[in-house]
């Protein structure tokens, strides 16, 4: 939410309608924008404008004031009014939630409060909670997005077993009418009239400690109609803060049904219900049916679990509700051809899928968090040696992605003239290598501009707005960066070849100031893209 505010603020500095007009023609720029977005909101600080990096294309020569803020020197600046404003609902409702925990019985005795998750990084919110609540030490780690995966991890390694936990739901029974509870002498609050099925009838409430083996809740209901032959009582869940008192629409969730059936001729009076829990989660079947994207699959509930750590761990591990199709089974929205190999894993880790399905089974691998089989893939032909190459170089350079993205769409600029109906068989997009040296110890040559370096190298100034600048600290990353681009790339459909490179040694290096840093142009790169068309 502030995320998208920030962005409406910066796109209204920019000017609306020339700020997406340049979104839809540098879609990698979303992604820079977002990022710097997303690591500017947590250091802006009370009472000071928020500064914003833009990415390089959008920052060029580009000065602008507006009543909310101003545009200058590659940055995006924010009044403090406005700034404010953007904040003040979210962090309203982070202390107003606060302030309704802290006021409950159980909270009375809390002294600190630990912040925890990516927004606890916030100095706007870190300042007000401190302001607001001042009786508490507030604690702030130094990576709060990180503690909850931490504790988790602690926990993991703890010898000791987990005997409990506290209740995340109010539980509940939708009672039908033609049962009546029988009061118990300390239950006699509890409604004991069902005239409808809209009543909610609690079993647990929220926080409410369960412990395993422990009986939760019992209740015995005389049965007030002859014609009530088959009783279908609900269990639900609600996630307000106060138990409901009637089930109304997107109030409670249906996590199960009790069914009993009474012969018509018995003189049965009376039902009684007993919850217990022999886990500290709701326990899900022991056969599971699924259905993946249309296709259907039967297995064990201990074999979709086999690894715990797993997407289909976590899934099916009793934490969550899961979706279910209108044959019961449990629904995950995949194409499911190949997931068949995957489960054939999960039973039988010496399964080796088909060589011709390997790459297919592999994305499904990594999407479920099937980490043995992933590394098993990879090591099997024919993916060796080319993925562990691969992953090596991606992960070799600095934003690969975003680099790939945006040589990908500049590689279709001009490809079709503006009539729209003939196109040039290739096109052409330039690299630029760089580095940044400290001005002060800098002996320069020459000291150009960015437009003066890519018309020197590819001789057309036309060229600035189809060349990609990337940091470099050796030469070497840009033979690496082409052999992983023309294996993604040609996986892509596209049809890539290195036209040319040019490069400087280093006492004939070219530089070029931007934003008050100097940059060492090292070397340029022309890819060239090639067209196909049956029209």
């Amino acid at each position: 939410m502030i995320n998208e505010r920030i962005w409406k603020l910066i796109r209204s500095i920019f000017g609306n309608a020339l700020f997406d007009q340049f979104m839809k023609k540098n879609t990698s720029a979303q992604l820079e924008l977002l990022r710097a977005i997303e690591e500017g909101k947590m250091k802006i600080s009370p009472g000071d404008k928020a500064i914003f990096k833009l990415p390089y294309d959008m920052s060029e020569d580009t000065n602008v004031a507006s009543t909310a803020g101003q545009i200058s020197g590659g940055k995006v600046y924010i009044n403090l009014k406005d700034i404010s404003i953007v904040f003040e609902s979210s962090i309203k409702q982070v202390c107003t939630h606060l302030s309704k925990v802290l006021a409950r019985d159980e909270t009375r005795n809390v002294k600190a409060l630990l912040l925890v998750g990516g927004y606890a990084s916030c100095k706007m919110l870190k300042e007000t909670i401190k302001t607001t609540f001042p009786e508490y030490d507030i604690i702030c780690p130094f990576n709060p997005e990180m503690i909850v995966l931490k504790g988790a991890v602690i926990m993991g390694h703890e010898s000791r077993p987990i005997i409990g936990r506290l209740a995340r739901f109010h539980y509940g029974l939708a009672v039908p009418s033609g049962l009546k509870m029988i009061s118990k002498m300390e239950t006699p609050h509890v409604l004991t009239e069902f005239h409808n099925e809209l009543n909610f009838l609690p079993l647990i409430c929220k926080g409410t400690p369960v412990r395993i083996g422990e009986e939760v809740a019992q209740y015995s209901f005389s049965v007030t109609s002859e014609e009530l032959t088959d009783i279908q009582i609900g269990i639900l869940t609600c996630e307000d803060d106060e138990a409901p008192s009637t089930i109304v629409e997107n109030n409670c969730t249906q996590i199960g049904q009790i069914e009993a059936k009474i012969p018509a001729l018995s003189q049965l009076t009376e039902i009684r219900i007993i919850v217990s829990c022999d886990e500290t989660e709701f326990k899900l079947p022991g056969v599971i049916g699924l259905n993946i994207g249309g296709y259907k699959f039967t297995t064990r509930l201990s074999t979709l679990i086999r690894y715990s750590d797993s997407m289909l761990g976590a899934m099916f591990s009793g934490r969550h509700n899961l979706d279910k199709d209108n044959k019961d089974n449990y629904f995950i929205d995949r194409n499911g051809k190949y997931f068949q190999y995957v489960l054939e894993f999960l039973r039988d880790e010496n399964f080796f899928p088909p060589i011709d399905v390997r790459k297919n089974v592999l994305i499904e691998a990594e999407y479920f968090g099937i980490k043995p089989l992933v590394d098993k893939l990879k090591r099997l032909p024919p993916l060796f040696p080319d993925e562990v190459i691969v992953d090596n170089l991606r992960n070799k350079m600095k934003d690969y992605r975003d680099i790939k993205e945006k040589i990908s769409q500049l590689s279709t600029v001009h490809v079709v003239d503006q009539s729209g109906i003939s196109f040039q068989p290739t096109s052409h997009v330039y690299v630029i290598w760089y580095k940044i040296e400290n001005p002060v110890q800098g002996t320069y040559k020459t000291k150009l501009t960015f437009e003066d370096i890519v018309t020197i190298w590819v001789r057309s100034p036309e060229n600035v707005s189809k060349t990609v600048c990337i940091p470099c600290d050796e030469q070497s990353n840009s033979r690496d960066l082409f052999r992983i681009l023309q294996h993604d790339l040609k996986n892509d459909g596209y049809i890539l070849t290195l036209k040319s490179t040019y490069s400087n040694q280093p006492d004939d290096y070219l530089r070029y100031e931007f934003n008050g840093d100097v940059f060492i142009a090292l070397a340029c790169t022309t890819l060239e893209f090639t067209w196909k068309s049956d029209i």
